[in-house]
């Protein structure tokens, strides 16, 4: 199943990038834009 697929490392999620909880705002920005090519993670 995916899942297990992402669990073994078999299949893996790209990060775009990594943005403190703060900037959430210009996380949204980047997705509205089609400006992200992967997984935009925010941080607390």
């Amino acid at each position: 199943m995916l899942l297990d697929d992402l669990a073994s490392g078999r299949l893996r999620a790209p990060v775009d990038a990594v943005l403190p909880l703060e900037d959430a705002p210009e996380a949204l920005r980047r997705m509205a834009e089609r400006a992200v090519a992967g997984k935009l993670v925010l941080t607390l």
